[in-house]
């Protein structure tokens, strides 16, 4: 059926007028001769269209799905239809229920039989799913600040709905209709069928040389038995097999508060359930417990999903037939379960339930759980009437307050236990994770702690049974050996005891002896124990006690005749220590005794560091040293090379200081002619290295030959630098000795006279002589070089040693 041109021309006016994207393209072509269904065919859904009076539309205009056309001040047949024909306008829907959500994008399907059926396909059930949270939902978000789900709704969000109304099975008891399918397999000497067949709107099939056979009335499951007997009649020795397949489909349509209103086909064996998962469920606003099948005008039937969801009984399902109404009535009243509950959720009151009670509804929530209070259970009630409408109540998980009838708005939190013990205390040891031992009333410290074995820890035992990764004798064996040590090393002069006094629920911190409280013959620090009380032992590495408490390990190594890992006693000194190993063998070097301190390595170590900064600093900073005076373009390149060649040599030398570790050495400044070990005290992880005695003495700096050279007896720092031989560069005047034992003979030259030289002194074995060179450019690393004039601040402040020298000459 066609439009006349002008009547088309003013219903495409009319269209862009209200904002409809038709296209005035598409109106214009129509308008020589399109049909009006094509024209009409772009209209988006949710479209109104009033017509102008006097202005009609033929009959049999096909109008797309969620457009309305109505009349001004009168109506036709044509509008009348649209109206009452269901569009398939896919409400969108989703689980997430935050209310922040917003209304989102309808989603309609086109005509696809030309008889106005409509049915979505599988990109449009899939296009969206969000739905936007009820009234109820939104109130619980403002004053809870969560956003509460409605029990079961959820279920319904499927990927691809539909798959579920094409592979419903067909029961045995299903009786065969017109357009139906089934499959007819019959093998015999006369005749060979393997083929679908459609049942004719006459009941009947037509079979090759056999020719109709009425199957209309026949029973799923008497199908094969039904050909069996006919074709019997006809042939011998024969073998039929037949099976269902695609059933018709059947027209329904789904109305109310639902997800995807509209008109469906569907197999003819479906059920009501089966559509409603397969077309979306109800709204938030729809309900899952009155949801009513309508059949040519008349109730049929109501299912409450909730008997489904919860116990899976789909006895009171429906099946569907042609034409059938599946109305979603908005929900009824609703109340939340809230708290410490198996499925917190918003759930709605049953109309058939005439109690409505909270245990009625709790058991759709899962029941209590025994985690759940039963001492006390808020519910918030609504009553718009009052001023301010809401009210709060208490109740107990009793037979009383299960009875307790729920109204339309309550508000129902359930409590947590509290985790509170009557009869235990916790105790902290050593770090260890906390325990709560059982107490009797009048227990005291010595009952849950009653001697000093129960103090040990699981801990203690597998550092003590489980072999160390390290080999045996390993350097890492000390630190290992003092953080065991630290660790589980009892304070026994403090422990806590940490209290809530429960008249004005004030912590109370009570301190006691730990010694002193296990042993039963101290009943004054016997502190009697509450439950709920937390006993914390502290270890001496957690609090420091007096050092002749402390357990303090040193490592000694080298020439003494049982070197290992000694024990210290408060006034244990170095010679004490080396007794301790048996004594020094006859190849050890007293003098060049090397005394390493952890404490002495951490502090070298910053000071390393902070010089590291400061070159690194200078190296940022600097555009290279630059000599004054140039006047010429060469010289101005040259000292632009030269200062190149500077910041290249410092950044080096700083990436030297970088890998160099301090030592922690201390000078022992022991007399080398006489050399006698100081009563120098030890402290926790020392280390004591006792060397054989060297045969060589280093000398380095500016000379030609930078070496070892052998030691001889009897010569002076005069005697080899002859034998080094000084550079023309060399500061002769402040050559320097640093000692095999760790200190540093340096010159004094701040008055007129030289009178501290270090030229005349002998050399002992392990001795390295140090002649600095002449500052002949002023570079950020001589700057830096310069001022260490006293050179004990490389070798004690930074703790390097001897292989500083090389880098910092």
């Amino acid at each position: 059926m066609h439009l006349p041109p002008s009547l088309l021309r003013l219903f495409s006016i009319l269209l862009i007028c209200l904002g409809l994207n038709v296209g005035l393209a598409q109106a214009q072509s129509a308008a020589d001769g399109a049909s009006a269904a094509g024209a009409m065919s772009a209209a988006p859904a949710g479209t109104s269209v009033t017509l102008p009076p006097g202005v009609q539309l033929p009959p049999g205009i096909q109008i797309p799905p969620g457009v309305t056309i109505n009349q001004s001040g009168g109506g036709n047949s044509a509008a009348k239809s649209a109206q009452s024909q269901p569009s398939n306008v896919a409400a969108p829907r989703s689980n997430t229920n935050n209310p922040s959500n917003s209304n989102a994008s309808a989603n309609s399907n086109g005509n696809q039989n030309g008889e106005g059926a409509s049915r979505p396909t599988g990109s449009d059930a899939a296009a969206s799913n969000t739905q936007v949270p009820n009234a109820f939902q939104n109130f619980l978000y403002q004053i809870t600040g969560k956003s509460v789900g409605i029990y079961g709704l959820d279920l319904f969000n499927r990927t691809n709905p539909f798959a579920a109304l094409e592979s419903v099975p067909v029961p045995s008891n299903y009786v065969l209709s017109p357009g139906d399918q089934i499959t007819v397999k019959i093998y015999s000497p006369a005749l060979d069928i393997d083929q679908g067949y459609t049942i004719n709107k006459d009941g009947t099939i037509t079979l090759p040389k056999i020719g109709p056979v009425a199957l209309a009335g026949t029973k799923a499951g008497e199908l094969e038995a039904t050909l069996k007997n006919y074709l019997g009649r006809i042939l011998t020795n024969f073998n039929v097999y037949a099976t269902v397949g695609q059933l018709k489909g059947i027209e329904i349509y789904v109305v109310g508060q639902t997800a995807k209103p509209g008109k469906y086909i569907v197999s003819s064996v479906s059920t009501l359930i089966n559509a409603l998962f397969a077309t979306g469920g109800p709204t938030a606003n729809g309900s899952m417990r009155n949801i009513q099948l309508v059949r040519q005008g008349k109730v049929m039937g109501v299912v409450d999903l909730y008997q489904f969801l919860l116990h899976g009984d789909s006895s009171r399902d429906l099946v569907l037939q042609a034409g059938d109404v599946i109305k979603i009535p908005p929900v009824g009243p609703q109340v939340a379960l809230l708290g410490s509950i198996p499925n917190p959720a918003i759930y709605e009151l049953s109309p058939g339930e005439t109690s409505n009670s909270l245990e009625a509804v709790l058991r759709y929530a899962g029941n209590t759980s025994v985690f759940t209070s039963p001492l006390q259970v808020s519910i918030e009630r609504i009553d718009p009437d009052k001023l301010k409408p809401l009210s709060a109540m208490a109740i107990s998980l009793n037979k009383e307050g299960l009875q307790t009838r729920l109204k339309a708005g309550d508000i129902v939190t359930f409590l947590p236990i509290k985790p509170a013990f009557e009869n235990a205390v916790s105790l902290r040891l050593l770090g260890a994770p906390s325990v709560r031992l059982p107490i009797k009333p009048g227990a005291t410290i010595h009952d849950i702690l009653p001697n000093k074995e129960s103090l040990l820890t699981n801990l203690y035992f597998m550092r003590r049974f489980t072999p160390p990764n390290s080999g045996t004798g390993t350097k890492d064996d000390l630190n290992r050996i003092r953080d065991t040590a630290r660790l589980d090393q009892i304070n026994w002069d403090f422990a806590l005891l940490e209290r809530i006094d429960m008249g004005d629920l004030s912590p109370q911190v009570i301190s006691f002896n730990l010694a002193d409280a296990i042993n039963p013959a101290s009943p004054n620090q016997n502190v009697t124990l509450k439950p709920g009380d937390i006993i914390t032992v502290f270890s001496q590495k957690d609090m420091q006690v007096s050092s002749e408490k402390q357990v303090r390990v040193v490592r000694i190594q080298g020439e003494v005749k049982a070197p290992g890992i000694y024990q210290l006693r408060a006034d244990d000194t170095l010679p004490d220590v080396i007794a301790k190993a048996g004594g020094t063998t006859r190849s050890a070097y007293i003098y060049g005794t090397v005394l390493s301190r952890v404490a002495v390595k951490e502090q070298q170590q910053k000071n390393l560091d902070q010089v590291i900064r400061n070159l690194q600093s200078q190296l940022a900073n600097s555009t290279g040293d630059m000599v004054a005076g140039a006047t010429t373009a060469q010289d101005l390149q040259r000292q632009q090379a030269l200062a190149a060649t500077n910041k290249s040599n410092l950044a080096q030398k700083i990436e030297q200081l970088k890998v160099m570790n301090p030592n922690g050495r201390l000078a022992l400044e022991m007399n080398p002619q006489d050399p006698q070990y100081p009563e120098i005290a030890l402290e926790d992880g020392d280390e004591i290295t006792i060397p054989r005695v060297p045969s060589s003495v280093g000398i380095y700096g500016a000379v030609y030959n930078e070496s070892a050279m052998l030691f001889k007896d009897n010569l002076t720092v005069t005697d080899y630098l002859k034998n080094a031989g000084p550079t023309p560069t060399a500061e002769t005047a402040w050559t320097f000795v640093y000692r095999a034992d760790g200190s540093v003979r340096a010159p004094d030259l701040s008055g007129w006279f030289n009178t501290n030289s270090v030229m005349g002194d002998e050399i002992m074995p392990g001795d390295a002589i140090v002649v600095p060179e002449r500052i002949l450019r002023q570079t950020a690393w001589a700057t830096f070089t310069q001022g260490l004039k006293d050179w004990t601040q490389i070798f004690f402040q930074l703790g390097l040693g001897a292989a500083a020298i090389q880098v910092l000459k």
